[in-house]
């Protein structure tokens, strides 16, 4: 659990939520599921789905193939690359990270160093950005232009 204090209340809504490859609503969802509902909910933002773009969240060619899309969409701004502390992003930002060296995983800043996320056999946290499990694994972290 995030020992950030600054969390907004409405995070507490997507808590729990369980894994479910190209899930897409509170019944379950993947981690770009939870991110995409998370912007249109709170922020009012709509992302492509995806969900029929890859067969399943352990294939990491094809995960690739969706964030390298989104990346050369020009929706994107990029905040700040790689983490090392608490700086410039704020709630709504994406956090794209690497899993098994690849560029497969996002989560969504909800405070300052502070992100909802979800992966395979775990339901949805919050997690430090920079803890020993995140912090190496960040790419860079992304706003998009909506919110700019």
């Amino acid at each position: 659990m995030a020992r950030n204090r600054d969390i907004p209340a409405w995070a507490a809504g997507y808590i729990g939520i369980p894994f479910v490859d190209r899930g897409r609503d509170r019944k379950g969802c993947d981690c770009w599921g939870l991110k995409r509902m998370i912007l249109a909910e709170q922020f009012g933002v709509d992302v492509p789905s995806y969900d029929d773009a890859y067969f399943s969240t352990v294939d990491p060619a094809e995960l690739r193939r969706v964030y390298e899309e989104e990346e050369h969409s020009g929706k994107w701004i990029e905040v700040m690359r790689g983490y090392d502390k608490p700086g410039d992003e704020r709630p709504g930002d994406v956090v794209l990270m690497r899993m098994s060296g690849q560029p497969t995983h996002v989560g969504v800043v909800i405070a300052k160093g502070v992100m909802l996320h979800t992966e395979k056999d775990v339901n949805s946290a919050t997690a430090n950005i920079d803890g020993f499990t995140w912090k190496n694994r960040v790419i860079g972290i992304y706003r998009h232009r909506a919110l700019a």
